[in-house]
């Protein structure tokens, strides 16, 4: 599947993260790749919600709080050491 996101007017994660899961992503999938890269205790919760005549679902990631400063070199070494194979690889291939 190949999808297109037209952020000419922004687009912030949680309304990426739930516009992917109203496309038919997992939500298992998504919490366990969410886990996979996040070393503090995460929440994920879906929220319907409508603006205009519109309606979808509303994405919100809570993290536990943590006091751990990372820099970019420390993000890519948890996307690299995640289970997500090919996902990771494009990811570290942007930075």
């Amino acid at each position: 599947m190949i999808g297109w996101i037209d952020a000419s007017s922004g687009a912030s994660g949680d309304m990426l993260l739930g516009a992917l899961l109203d496309a038919g992503a997992e939500e298992d999938f998504i919490r366990r790749s969410i886990n996979a890269v996040a070393p503090e205790k995460t929440t994920l919760s879906l929220v319907r919600a409508q603006r205009g005549s519109l309606w979808g679902n509303h994405a919100f990631v809570e993290v536990e709080d943590s006091n751990t400063r990372r820099g970019l070199g420390d993000v890519v070494a948890l996307i690299t050491a995640a289970t997500l194979q090919a996902v990771s690889q494009q990811a570290v291939a942007i930075v």
